[in-house]
C-alpha cells in the first residue's frame, strides 16, 4: 500500500530524471531555478525543502545532526513505548492543554534533552501541535517523524515514528504511531538491493494502520506492520487448517501451498490448537447465555494455566456492578484440559504458527519492495490508458506480487480482502484479476504463470523479486 498517494506519483514522475547531473558550483537562485526547469523538484515545496536542507540536490530527504549524538544516553523504549504518545494524547485534549500536556511534554522533554537533536525535533513537534492551523505544517510534521526514525537507524536504534495531522471539527492535532524495528527484511529486484522494516507498534494509542505493509515515498521507505500481519494471519489464514472448515478453491489452493512449507507435525499441532480454540469459544457461548454474563471472555492466560483454578467463579465489570459468571464442573473439566494441551505444545505451535506468519510477510514485500523499485526506476505502462495514476501505481504492485511471492494464492487471497473497497487499491486489483482469468473464489493452476506475462505485457519487465527476511 502506499502512503501520500500524490506525493509518490509525483515522485514517479520525476524518478526517471534523477540520474541527470546537476553541477553542485550552481548556488543560490540558479540553482533553484535550474533544479524548476529540469523537473528535479515537483513543486515549489520541494525547492524550498532542498534550499532548507531536508533533501538533496537529487530530491531525497537528508537529516543532519547539528550536535554530537547521545541517545545511547536515552531510555528510548520510554520514550517510544509512554512518554512521546502520552504527550500527544494529552495535546488532543484541548480542555486540558494548559495542565496536562505541559506536564506531559515536560516529561518527554527532560527524557530527551541529553541528545539536542532529538531535543530540538521535540521543541519543533510541540510548535507544530500549538499551531491554530496544524495541517498546514503536515509535510514538515512527516519529515521531522523522518529524521527522527533516521538518526536512530544510523545511531544504532531499533525504533522508529510516524506523525500526522487529524483535522477534527473541535481543531487539528497531532498523532504520532510509535515503533520498534524487529527485522529488516531486503529485496533483490534486477540486481539492486531494497530494504524495509518490519515493525511492531509500540503506542497504545487508538490510531490504527489501514494496512499491512505501506512505503511511504517520503524518504523512499518501507514498513511492514508485524501487528497488522499477525491479525490478518490469525483471522484470514490460521482458520484454513481448521478441521473440518468449508473452503473455496482459493483457500483450498492457499492452504495446499502452505502445507508445503509446513512438516505433517505443524500442520497437526495447528488443527489441535483450532479444535482448542473452538473448544473454549464453545463454553464462552454457553456462559454468555446468562443475562449477566454477555461480556464474558477467557483469555488465553487463563486456560494456560487453567489446574490452577479449579472452581474458579469469574466476574466481569457490567455498568459498575461484579456479576459472577460460574463456570459448571463439566466445563471446568473441558478447560483444564484443553489448558494443559495448550501448555504441552506450545512451543510447537509457535513454531509452526511462525512459519505461516513469515509466508506472510514475505507476500506483503514482495508488494512493497515493487514500489520502493518503481519509484527509483518509474513506472512505464502501455496499456493503462483506462487507468487512473493511482490504479497504475497499485497494479504494477500487485501484479509483481501475483507473479513472483512464494504463495501466488496467498497473495490473491490478501489482495482480495481489499477488492470491494472504493480507490485504486480495489479497483487495481478488480482490473488484474480480470485480465488473469481469476477471481476471489478460484484462481488458474497457471495464475503465476499468466501473471509474469501480463506483468511483461503491462510493464515491459521480467524482474523476480526474491526476498530475505533475515
Amino acid at each position: 500500500m502506499l502512503e501520500e498517494s500524490e506525493a509518490y506519483l509525483d515522485e514517479l514522475r520525476r524518478a526517471s530524471k534523477r540520474r541527470s547531473v546537476l553541477s553542485y558550483g550552481i548556488l543560490g537562485l540558479v540553482v533553484l531555478c535550474a533544479l524548476g526547469a529540469l523537473g528535479l523538484a515537483s513543486n515549489w515545496e520541494t525547492v524550498v525543502s532542498i534550499q532548507n536542507g531536508e533533501r538533496d540536490m537529487l530530491g531525497d530527504r537528508v537529516y543532519e545532526a547539528q550536535h554530537a549524538a547521545k541517545t545511547h544516553e536515552l531510555d528510548l523504549e520510554a520514550i517510544h513505548t509512554t512518554l512521546l504518545p502520552a504527550w500527544a494524547i494529552e495535546l488532543a485534549h484541548l480542555e486540558d492543554r494548559w495542565t496536562n500536556e505541559e506536564r506531559a511534554y515536560n516529561a518527554l522533554y527532560e527524557a530527551v534533552k541529553a541528545d539536542e537533536n532529538l531535543a530540538e525535533i521535540v521543541e519543533e513537534f510541540r510548535e507544530i501541535g500549538w499551531a491554530p492551523n496544524a495541517h498546514v505544517h503536515t509535510r514538515r510534521l512527516e519529515y521531522l517523524a523522518w529524521a527522527w526514525s533516521d538518526y536512530l537507524k544510523q545511531n544504532g536504534h531499533p525504533y522508529a515514528i510516524d506523525a500526522g495531522v487529524m483535522a477534527l471539527s473541535s481543531g487539528d492535532f497531532l498523532f504520532f504511531k510509535t515503533y520498534v524495528v524487529q527485522r529488516r527484511p531486503t529485496a533483490t529486484i534486477d540486481g539492486e538491493l531494497y530494504e524495509m522494516e518490519l515493525v511492531k507498534r509500540l503506542d497504545k494509542t487508538n490510531v490504527r494502520e489501514l494496512y499491512l505493509g505501506a512505503t511511504h515515498v517520503e524518504g523512499v521507505q518501507s514498513r511492514l506492520v508485524a501487528d497488522r500481519i499477525d491479525e490478518f494471519n490469525k483471522e484470514y489464514v490460521l482458520e484454513l487448517f481448521s478441521e473440518g472448515a468449508h473452503l473455496t478453491p482459493l483457500q483450498q489452493r492457499v492452504r495446499r501451498e502452505l502445507s508445503d512449507r509446513l512438516s505433517a507435525a505443524d500442520i497437526k499441532t495447528l488443527k489441535a490448537e483450532l479444535s482448542r480454540r473452538t473448544l473454549v469459544e464453545e463454553i464462552e457461548h454457553e456462559i454468555r447465555r446468562h443475562p449477566d454474563c454477555i461480556g464474558f471472555q477467557l483469555h488465553d492466560d487463563t486456560i494456560r494455566h487453567f489446574e490452577l483454578l479449579r472452581n474458579m467463579v469469574f466476574t466481569l465489570d457490567t455498568d459498575g456492578t461484579n456479576h459472577p459468571c460460574t463456570l459448571t464442573g463439566a466445563q471446568n473439566l473441558r478447560l483444564k484440559d484443553a489448558g494443559y494441551w495448550r501448555r504441552a505444545n506450545e512451543a510447537e505451535f509457535e513454531a509452526a504458527y511462525r512459519t505461516l506468519l513469515h509466508e506472510l510477510v514475505r507476500t506483503v514485500a514482495v508488494h512493497e519492495a515493487r514500489h520502493l523499485a518503481d519509484v527509483d526506476d518509474g513506472i512505464d505502462c502501455s496499456d493503462c490508458r483506462s487507468m487512473t495514476d493511482g490504479v497504475m501505481v497499485e497494479s504494477s504492485a500487485y501484479v509483481a506480487s501475483f507473479a513472483w511471492s512464494p504463495s501466488p494464492a496467498l497473495a490473491v487471497y490478501q489482495a482480495c480482502q481489499v477488492r470491494g473497497t472504493a480507490g485504486a487499491h480495489g479497483e487495481s486489483v478488480r482490473q488484474l484479476l480480470a485480465k488473469l482469468g481469476a477471481n476471489c473464489n478460484e484462481i488458474p493452476d497457471d495464475f503465476a504463470v499468466r501473471a509474469r506475462k501480463l506483468e511483461a505485457d503491462l510493464f515491459g519487465r521480467e524482474a523476480q523479486i526474491q526476498v530475505e527476511l533475515d
